[in-house]
């Protein structure tokens, strides 16, 4: 279990890393950042690797909990794009709520392109999540000592 918390924790604070590097490019990404609690304008800052780690932990263990044994890569795809779109819904209320300071501008061009790479940011990380509890329960005899975390 360490192992795994370990290396999903970094591969998803590595995915966002580069989600985020790619969404800086794009245009509206500064209403977009404003708007989203997770994602910040400024890249390398202390609290946004802090951020990044611990909703990378959170995420992993909630992941180990939904992965079954036996389809772990897919389960680990469909929990990424599941959370994906639950922090993208999230985002978009949030950008409801305040309409009125948004332009028309950044709806038509911005919105789709930056939702969809957060939501592929999630997928890739669903599927790291999944692809390293591949590789680390083979250190689990069985079932039950797979399911303690102790």
């Amino acid at each position: 279990m360490k192992k795994y918390a370990i290396y999903s924790t970094l591969s998803f604070t590595f995915v966002f890393f580069m989600i985020q590097l790619i969404m800086s490019t794009k245009a509206g990404f500064n209403t977009y950042a404003g708007y989203n609690w997770l994602v910040q304008i400024e890249l390398l800052t202390w609290t946004h690797l802090i951020t990044w780690v611990v909703q990378g932990a959170v995420l992993s263990l909630a992941a180990f909990l939904y992965i079954k044994p036996k389809e772990s890569l897919t389960d680990g795809f469909r929990f990424g794009l599941i959370t994906g779109l639950l922090f993208s819904i999230i985002v978009l209320f949030n950008m409801m709520f305040q309409v009125d300071h948004i332009t028309y501008q950044f709806f038509a061009d911005s919105l789709l392109p930056l939702t969809g790479l957060y939501v592929l940011g999630f997928a890739i990380s669903g599927w790291l999540f999944g692809l390293m509890f591949e590789v680390f329960t083979p250190e689990f005899p069985n079932i039950k000592t797979l399911w303690s975390i102790a």
